[in-house]
């Protein structure tokens, strides 16, 4: 069965990392934060930069005209993969996901990881930010 695995928390908790092991094997796609490609909300959201170094993504240029509530399932059926890696960190996403995932007969997993607020708050001090900035 197809299984769509979505990651969850807050910036800088380790989502990114966690998604990137996931996703490191050839029966598994990683399409990281995919929601900020559907809502752009920074200029680097317009544009994905392919993993392989490529340009244009052979890849992404096989899905990117999905549309949202079909993505994940368009993934499955054109790349031949098993699992897919969402690490977009929007609530509403997350949502519409599992409901998407229901129409389209996939499987869907959440997991939740977080840092303690001393540990956030020290994350975006090492990094010379506060806590209001990404």
């Amino acid at each position: 069965m197809y299984t769509l695995v979505n990651i969850c928390g807050t910036a800088r908790s380790g989502n990114t990392m966690l998604d990137l092991i996931l996703g490191n094997s050839d029966d598994t796609f990683s399409c990281g934060e995919v929601y900020a490609w559907f809502h752009p909300y920074r200029q680097h959201h317009f544009k994905i930069n392919c993993s392989y170094g490529n340009n244009p993504c052979q890849t992404w240029e096989k899905i990117k005209d999905e549309p949202e509530n079909e993505f994940h399932a368009a993934i499955f059926k054109t790349l031949g993969v098993s699992f897919v890696i969402d690490s977009s960190k929007d609530l509403c996403w997350l949502i519409d996901t599992q409901t998407w995932a229901f129409a389209n007969n996939l499987k869907s997993i959440n997991l939740v990881i977080w840092k303690d607020l001393l540990e956030l708050a020290y994350s975006y001090w090492k990094r010379g930010k506060g806590i209001f900035q990404s």
